[in-house]
């Protein structure tokens, strides 16, 4: 056999190793591993899930931006609402469709190392967002489902309750999830907190 067809050789081997079929695992009933909802599709290959496209109504937040970013394809969209609060919208993803809330409130108290409080709040946060989102997932199951979620654990005493949590709900043909990612400080009184609801694979 010649070096040529050696090396040939030599590389498919390679390339078979390292391309195994992700092999699959028995999880918990209704909750998912943290999955990346970032673009895994080169910039020369096909999104599935297309450019972003705002999901704020205007008519109900008039003060929100949104910008489309340098890939064409994820997008951030920012809202002032009219108690205060500050939230960005970080549309990701390629296979998943992903939609990524962060919020910025002054108006809760409990520390963020509460765990059961703040998932409500966040429940609060995103219900109080719901009549002015035109999204291509239902938001509002989500909501309910991490509100079902949470409840289901009292019995527990909210021991089960993490961050990063994929809550699954929706349609089992195209699942969709729910996530509390995370939970912060910043200056002042505000509090920082995270919720991402994605849809796919597309």
């Amino acid at each position: 056999m010649n070096t040529l067809a050696v090396t040939i050789c030599l590389s498919l081997l390679v390339s078979s190793l390292l391309y195994q079929p992700t092999q699959s695992r028995t999880l918990p009933a209704a909750v998912l591993p943290i999955t990346s909802y970032g673009p895994r599709f080169s910039p020369q290959e096909a999104c599935p899930r297309g450019a972003a496209k705002p999901v704020v109504k205007k008519a109900v937040f008039p003060k929100t931006t949104f910008r489309l970013q340098p890939d064409k394809r994820t997008g951030i969209e920012t809202v002032t609402c009219p108690n205060g609060d500050q939230v960005i919208i970080r549309h990701e993803g390629c296979e998943y469709y992903a939609l990524r809330f962060e919020f910025t409130t002054s108006r809760f108290a409990p520390p963020t190392t509460a765990l059961e409080p703040w998932f409500r709040n966040a429940a609060t946060l995103m219900t109080g967002l719901l009549s002015g989102l035109d999204a291509p997932l239902d938001l509002r199951q989500g909501v309910r489902a991490l509100t079902a979620h949470i409840d289901q654990d009292k019995k527990n005493q909210y021991r089960n309750l993490a961050l990063g949590q994929a809550i699954s709900f929706g349609d089992e043909t195209m699942p969709s999830t729910v996530s509390i990612d995370s939970l912060a400080r910043s200056a002042g009184k505000n509090s920082v907190v995270e919720v991402t609801f994605a849809i796919g694979p597309l």
